[in-house]
């Protein structure tokens, strides 16, 4: 039995505990920050990520060029601007264009005053009181509004209310987040992994062609095989990345609607490749690829690697009409591609010179460039209407061992029901004898996924020595990158992961915060300065 004592000393203790909870300010679930009109969303988990110890080696020592970057000082010492160092960190895309798209960050705060005085000694920032909130311009573009738990670092059009929206933001409730209305996004929020992405394909897609067509008229890259991927037009993905000592693991999740699950099932019976594509290779390729994508985009893909002497058939047979080709109406959605290895090419060049009078001048000069000696595979409907048609088409042209031989430049044929392309007569021995054996990390892999991609970067790297001219070394610490994609499961989903593997056990967080660094000296962005 309780003594007198004791029950009064535990009423003493409840009142105090009901007083103390009662008079603490309810802790904000900075999730629900995100608002319901979010068409992407990543999660940072900083705690997952680094300790303390590993978040100022990663951060402090090796920021490099990302100091030339808007916001890099409050990247580079976090603390100091009153931000938690180990938590997590989303950061939100909205709008329903490139040209209304809002970006926003909500941040988790140790301290509103050090964040106070962050952005008045930095920025030179006027702070407003504004509905029990801190609220301050930075930078052209960017506003911040916060409180004693969270921050919300806003960017979009000048003349919108950015301020007010964030304060919504800050105020939502619950049941208006994100969150409330997507299981998805809830399930990527409640993983542990490092990074977590969600995004919903069709805005991913509309974002990518109106970036394309920018690039298009601008004359950028013209030829780029760029636009959307009708195959997911709808649906949503999400993303798990994980840093681990070395390599970086990236998991995909596509969730498909009803109409995307039926048409990915009739693709996924096309999957005849993969036999010729494993025979075909080496032990160990610079490259193999093969998935199934649209015919569009193949023959995007073709003219990108300068192969319009298949695709206008005229160049080959003069008497055709100008712009004939055989891809309009035979190609299937399957395509492979092994690159073995390299070739030898003389080509003439422009190359910088001094003239006998001391003037810089230009001079053509004979060079010995590698170029990649690849096998492409595609899969065709009609195979005998296409090879009568091939066969016509290419009448005046040589063979080699059963292959149409264009200028000893490109070998080309019909087997069964796939048209393949190689650079080289090794490409034309490898397809006639398919005697290759993949290596035993690779293969299994290959023949257990419907989409499959494998690139050895250190021999891409030394065969393309323009790329090392750069000098990124986190690119040149990476030792091959394995990707793969399963068949759609019953529940519609398709999964697949990307392992990106380096040459040493260090933290991969390290070997790409150097890319990063590198990239970000290179680009130099004029519109950006270091905030220190």
């Amino acid at each position: 039995m309780y003594n007198f004592s004791q029950i009064k000393f535990l009423a003493v203790l409840l009142l105090f505990s009901f007083t103390l909870f009662s008079c603490s300010k309810e802790t904000r679930v900075n999730s629900n920050c995100i608002p319901s009109s979010a068409s992407a969303v990543v999660c940072v988990n900083t705690e997952k990520i680094f300790n303390e110890a590993a978040f100022d080696l990663a951060l402090g020592e090796n920021l490099g060029g990302l100091s030339l970057l808007p916001l890099a000082g409050m990247l580079n010492n976090p603390s100091a601007a009153g931000i938690k160092m180990l938590d997590k960190y989303y950061f939100f895309v909205s709008g329903a264009n490139l040209f209304n798209v809002k970006i926003g960050a909500v941040i988790p705060l140790s301290d509103e005053d050090e964040l106070l005085d962050y952005v008045q000694e930095t920025f030179k920032a006027n702070v407003i009181e504004k509905s029990g909130f801190k609220t301050a311009k930075i930078l052209e573009k960017y506003t911040v509004v916060w409180d004693n738990q969270t921050a919300i670092f806003y960017s979009g059009a000048l003349n919108e209310d950015l301020i007010q929206e964030a304060i919504i933001l800050l105020q939502q409730k619950p049941s208006e987040a994100l969150a409330a209305k997507d299981s998805i996004f809830v399930d990527a929020l409640n993983t542990n992994a490092h990074i977590s992405t969600w995004f919903y394909n069709d805005q991913l897609n509309n974002y990518i062609d109106q970036g394309s067509l920018i690039l298009k008229n601008l004359n950028a890259s013209s030829d780029l095989p760029l636009g959307k991927n009708n195959r997911f037009k709808s649906g949503k993905t999400v993303f798990f990345t994980n840093f681990n000592d070395g390599n970086i693991a990236v998991q995909q999740k596509i969730y498909l609607t009803k109409d995307l699950l039926q048409t990915e099932r009739q693709l996924e019976k096309q999957n005849q490749l993969t036999s010729v594509m494993a025979k075909a290779s080496s032990s160990n390729p610079l490259l193999i690829a093969k998935t199934s994508i649209n015919p569009e985009t193949i023959t995007q893909a073709l003219k990108f690697l300068d192969l319009e002497e298949i695709l206008n058939m005229e160049k080959i047979n003069s008497s055709l009409p100008s712009q004939t080709s055989l891809f309009n109406d035979y190609l299937e959605e399957e395509i492979m591609l092994v690159v073995n290895g390299s070739k030898e090419v003389m080509k003439i060049k422009q190359v910088p010179d001094i003239d006998d009078e001391g003037n810089d001048t230009l001079v053509l000069k004979e060079t010995i460039e590698k170029e990649p000696d690849y096998i492409l595979g595609l899969l065709v409907k009609d195979s005998v209407k296409f090879n009568f048609m091939l066969n016509f088409l290419s009448a005046g042209l040589p063979k080699y061992e059963g292959f149409f031989n264009y200028n000893d430049e490109l070998y080309y044929t019909v087997k069964d029901d796939f048209f393949f392309l190689t650079s080289t007569k090794h490409g034309v021995k490898a397809l006639n004898e398919q005697k290759g054996q993949l290596s035993s990390k690779i293969e299994p892999v290959v023949y257990s996924n419907n989409s499959i991609f494998y690139a050895n970067a250190q021999k891409i790297l030394k065969l393309n020595e323009e790329l090392s001219f750069f000098g990124f070394e986190g690119l040149e610490n990476i030792s091959n990158i394995l990707a793969f994609k399963k068949e759609a499961n019953s529940k519609g989903v398709i999964e697949g992961e990307m392992i990106i593997n380096f040459i040493d056990d260090k933290n991969s967080l390290v070997s790409v915060l150097k890319i990063l660094s590198d990239l970000a000296v290179l680009m130099n962005p004029s519109d950006s300065v270091g905030i220190q």
